[in-house]
């Protein structure tokens, strides 16, 4: 019987569930993460602690999503290309060649992720800003001045001062305004909010561009982390896949003897034709 390979279906099962999670996250982020409100005792939470609390929960609904569809995937392969084996060893490889490498590569990384988010850079920084860059561009352009420092003009003197200052930081950080949203992420957004704000056209520094802004720099940040997890995800799967491959066929001893009589009931029925064919001399 040839070896029926799902890895395949592991894969797109598991871009599948990263797409939806993307999805499902892609406008989480709103102003109340920067408003602290009070709980039932009457406390002050933060907002920002209560956001961080809803990312950690999605994370793990979406951790256990994944090992559950992987499970069900590799107790299936075991299935399929081992039919007559013991099913209680096919659960229990499934479980350690699943569980195991999930749980030690995978959740390792959620957990790299979550405790050094400067790593998301490695794809945010590029494949998340050519999706948010247009955007952005757009954004950036409709709030702020012209931020050549030549045609900063003011009658309040402190004002050209300070407006010249943010400018140039905006200068020496990007070179580029259209590319400073690579610099804005959720932890340091107030920061960067509160620097652009002297550059911006009157009326332009309200909520719902605050927000855009936000949302913005949120997407491109939770790119970056979906990419990361894709990337592990499919060493994984490659892994498990590779580990079910080699993963021979174990039988119980009832089965094995099952085997054993049909063998040698197969064999006594051959050597009853044999031994029932006549051989006749032709000379």
């Amino acid at each position: 019987m040839a070896y029926v390979d799902l890895t395949s279906v592991a894969i797109v099962s598991f871009l599948f569930i990263n797409a939806a999670y993307l999805y499902r996250r892609w406008n989480a982020a709103t102003l109340d993460m920067f408003i602290d409100k009070p709980n039932e005792k009457g406390d002050m939470v933060s907002g920002a602690k209560t956001f961080a609390y809803s990312e950690y929960f999605s994370m793990v609904i979406y951790y256990v999503i994944v090992v559950a569809v992987q499970f069900g995937i590799n107790i299936g392969s075991l299935m399929i290309n081992c039919p007559n084996g013991s099913k209680s060893n096919n659960v229990v490889a499934a479980v350690m060649i699943t569980f195991i490498p999930w749980a030690l590569i995978f959740a390792s990384m959620i957990v790299i992720l979550i405790l050094f988010p400067g790593f998301k850079t490695a794809f945010s920084n590029v494949i998340g800003y050519y999706v948010v860059a247009g955007s952005a561009d757009t954004l950036l352009k409709e709030m702020l001045v012209d931020t050549n420092i030549e045609s900063i003009k003011s009658e309040d003197k402190e004002t050209q001062t300070k407006l010249r200052n943010t400018a140039e930081t905006i200068l020496k950080i990007c070179g580029n305004v259209s590319v400073f949203i690579n610099q804005i992420s959720p932890s340091n957004f107030t920061e960067y909010w509160e620097l652009l704000t002297p550059l911006m056209k009157p009326g332009q520094a309200t909520d719902d561009n605050k927000l855009k802004l936000l949302s913005l720099s949120y997407q491109r940040d939770k790119i970056g982390e979906v990419l990361w997890l894709i990337y592990t995800g499919i060493l994984v799967i490659s892994y498990t896949q590779f580990k079910l491959a080699a993963q021979p066929c174990v039988k119980t001893p009832e089965q094995m003897q099952a085997d054993q009589a049909s063998y040698i009931a197969a064999q006594t029925k051959q050597d009853e034709n044999t031994n029932d064919t006549v051989y006749m001399d032709t000379q």
